[in-house]
């Protein structure tokens, strides 16, 4: 007698449909990863300015891969490196962005003691160097074959 396999396979799909669309996707610019120009910001932004090179990562928002897409100030988004193409750029959001996002939110301090679970993956590879940056006591997990 077989038993039967978990269901999670459809709970998943079905939570990717409402987020994105049931037939399609709701946003038909796809993309989530993006590097450019910034053409122009709202009064009330003070973190970038027109000109300004960035890369970013849109989240379920996607659009990356239109001309324009309009991102927060807040969101998933940080200067562009002067010596990094914006091929290069393009690359990082994955795990540099949001291993920037979070460590901006610790609001991680020179001299203090961070804990980084899952060193080894795309956001944890990216966390310890930036704690190391900002002076962080490092302390790291990872799998034993990594």
């Amino acid at each position: 007698m077989r038993t039967p396999k978990p269901q999670t396979t459809n709970v998943v799909e079905l939570f990717i449909r409402i987020g994105l669309g049931f037939r399609a996707p709701r946003r038909r610019i796809l993309g989530q990863e993006l590097a450019g120009e910034i053409e122009s910001v709202g009064s009330a932004v003070t973190l970038f300015k027109k000109g300004d090179q960035v890369f970013a990562n849109t989240g379920l928002h996607l659009g990356a891969y239109a001309e324009y897409d309009c991102l927060p100030e807040t969101g998933l988004i940080a200067t562009k490196p002067a010596n990094m193409t914006y091929e290069e750029a393009a690359a990082v959001p994955v795990g540099g962005l949001h291993s920037l996002h979070f460590l901006r939110k610790a609001n991680i301090q020179s001299g203090q003691k961070v804990l980084i679970l899952g060193a080894a993956g795309t956001i944890g590879t990216i966390a310890v160097q930036l704690a190391k940056y900002w002076g962080a006591e490092v302390t790291v997990s990872t799998a034993p074959k990594n």
